[in-house]
């Protein structure tokens, strides 16, 4: 698709996803780090003192529960229902399983979780702005 960046490395998409948090306000920075990569943190941003914690996914089959279940349990660890979570990933709905994005988008929806997929990489830097300003689920 014209227009949306290819991404080969979880890293790659970590760091221009922290690039549009920046453009947005944000101060983020991706993370990265030697040690074990379980519980690992992709991208960590605060805005006006509200943290935010996004995952970053490149791989071919990226919607599993295990990725939310992951996510969340950063997440509870560092604030809990304080803590903003996105769940980015390169993969375009059109070339998704719908039944497993749909099951996907509604466990994320139970977890509070906003998902990000490859055909909205495009419109990143105005869903951060509006989950800065007025989240999809409430903080707190």
């Amino acid at each position: 698709m014209p227009g949306i960046p290819r991404f080969k490395l979880d890293e790659n998409l970590s760091v221009e996803a922290a690039d549009y948090l920046q453009e947005a306000g944000y101060d983020a920075m991706p993370v990265q780090s030697e040690l074990s990569p379980v519980n690992q943190i992709d991208l960590a941003a605060t805005y006006a003192a509200s943290p935010l914690i996004a995952e970053c996914k490149t791989e071919a089959r990226p919607f599993r529960t295990e990725h939310l279940d992951q996510l969340r349990a950063i997440t509870s660890m560092i604030g809990g229902s304080f803590v903003g979570a996105l769940f980015i990933s390169a993969r375009s709905q059109q070339r998704a399983d719908a039944q497993a994005l749909a099951a996907f988008k509604g466990q994320a929806d139970a977890r509070q979780i906003v998902v990000v997929t490859g055909d909205q990489l495009g419109q990143l830097p105005d869903i951060l702005k509006r989950e800065a300003i007025r989240p999809a689920y409430a903080r707190g």
